[in-house]
């Protein structure tokens, strides 16, 4: 976990486990990056999150937006506004790659700017060069 705040070098922002909620369901190792997939909602809107975040060791490494069909989420929080609350995230392997085994956390923004760290996978797939 990134200890209650996101980092992205010199700024910092604090979390809000209530407002906003998802899930990374897979992280994918492709030849060249790993494919980061999953799901965004701002609670308090009842929409998709509009941004989600990858951090390799405390920095920016991937930046994305919701908008995959997710009906499976909308259907769960009987909320029609969360469908489109899927996301797709691309890492690439040089971020992740000589570090030993890199710290990755995965975060949702709000539109109103609310953070919250994604539930996901503890490890990464990572090749041993």
């Amino acid at each position: 976990n990134a200890q209650g705040r996101l980092t992205n070098d010199m700024e910092a922002i604090s979390l809000s486990p209530n407002a906003v909620t998802g899930y990374v369901d897979a992280m994918e190792l492709g030849d060249a990056s790993v494919t980061v997939t999953g799901w965004a909602t701002d609670v308090e809107t009842a929409r998709p999150a509009t941004t989600v975040v990858a951090l390799v060791d405390g920095r920016m490494a991937a930046r994305g937006r919701t908008g995959v069909p997710r009906p499976d989420v909308a259907a769960h929080f009987h909320q029609a506004g969360t469908t489109n609350s899927g996301f797709s995230l691309t890492v690439p392997l040089p971020v992740l790659q000589g570090r030993g085994l890199p710290v990755v956390n995965i975060f949702a923004i709000s539109e109103s700017g609310q953070v919250n760290e994604l539930g996901y996978y503890p490890a990464l797939p990572l090749p041993h060069h």
